[in-house]
């Protein structure tokens, strides 16, 4: 019963909607041609106009709720405008008929008579035709724009459902390295790992997150390293800038630290170090990570290093970054003979 109530009611409103249309538009036809016409009497520019509102109605709803669908929106133009030409030669027979009364009267071969109809009629209904386009238009761009949305928050989702799981599985290989070692540090290692998992399932949900609990994410991570690898590996972290009322996306700026380790820290046997600075100023981050290189990296896998194209969660984190912030990031890699420098510059107002 509900359903029907409102069935009716939005079809009342949208009859409502045609009759002030038309209303609209008979009230500036006849104060205009009214104000000009020779008599320059309104009631007759009113009633002529009364006269051929049918044919007019006749030729703009035939057009717009049956031609346009079967034909011009599915791009059969021919066949629309044939049946657009049958059409105009029907409303000149029913103009013909109610000026004339009869149809023998009435000289087909007259050009000026046919203007005068068309004059009438096509511009109205032209208007009309236009405006159908327009709302479909619109109609197809809102469509298309939603798709797209929904395409690339599909995409967005997979891509932190497979970054949480790539993640946790480095971090869980390097305790497992500790515990082979039967270190001390273990338990620690594993509380630190407790803090990783509380941030990776709960505040990872968000689109975004605190940009200050992005670096204690950071933080946590360079400290399960150094519990690592001691002695050997040196780790320097500066920040300037606040941190307050900013956001970002979840574990977008992880893989980089992630990357430094693996292919810098984890492939060095000597000593290692791992520069991280972050810096903010008027809601531009930029985020630099620097480590040294390993003396026994081929060119052929450095070239692939620097290029990120090994592992998930750098080619990851690219995809996401074009997809979140486009137009408002820049990502560079410098390699020299000792190190590689990754800057992101990031715009948090985005």
């Amino acid at each position: 019963m509900g359903k029907w109530i409102s069935i009716k009611y939005s079809l009342l409103i949208r009859i409502g909607r045609h009759i002030l249309f038309w209303g609209t538009y008979i009230a500036i036809f006849v104060s205009i041609y009214g104000h000009f016409s020779s008599s320059n009497s309104y009631a007759i520019v009113f009633w002529r106009e009364m006269e051929r509102l049918p044919q007019k109605l006749l030729i703009t709803y035939f057009t717009i709720y049956v031609l346009m669908p079967r034909y011009l929106l599915k791009k059969k133009y021919v066949e629309f405008a044939i049946y657009l030409i049958v059409l105009l030669f029907i409303v000149l027979l029913i103009n013909n008929y109610f000026y004339f009364q009869n149809i023998a009267k009435y000289s087909f071969n007259d050009p000026w008579s046919h203007l005068s109809t068309m004059m009438h009629t096509y511009p109205m209904a032209g208007m009309v035709v236009a405006i159908k386009l327009w709302q479909h238009w619109h109609k197809n761009q809102i469509v298309k724009e939603q798709l797209k949305k929904e395409k690339a928050e599909a995409e967005l989702n997979l891509l932190k459902a497979q970054i949480h799981p790539h993640f946790l599985f480095n971090t869980i290989n390097n305790i497992y390295a500790l515990s082979l070692e039967a270190s001390k540090k273990t338990p620690e290692s594993l509380l630190k790992l407790s803090e990783l998992l509380n941030y990776v399932l709960y505040e990872c949900n968000h689109n975004m997150v605190s940009l200050e609990k992005e670096i204690n994410l950071i933080r946590n991570y360079l400290s399960l390293e150094k519990l690592r690898h001691e002695e050997r590996l040196d780790v320097i972290l500066n920040i300037n800038g606040s941190l307050q009322d900013l956001y970002i996306a979840p574990l977008i700026l992880l893989p980089f630290v992630e990357n430094s380790f693996k292919h810098g820290v984890n492939s060095i046997i000597g000593k290692a170090w791992v520069s991280i600075d972050i810096s903010i100023e008027e809601g531009i981050l930029t985020f630099k990570t620097e480590n040294n290189k390993s003396d026994f990296i081929s060119d052929e896998k450095s070239v692939k290093i620097l290029n990120h194209n090994g592992g998930i969660g750098l080619k990851n984190v690219k995809k996401r970054l074009e997809l979140m912030y486009h137009n408002s990031y820049e990502l560079k890699t410098i390699e020299s003979d000792e190190s590689y420098l990754v800057i992101l510059e990031l715009n948090l107002n985005h």
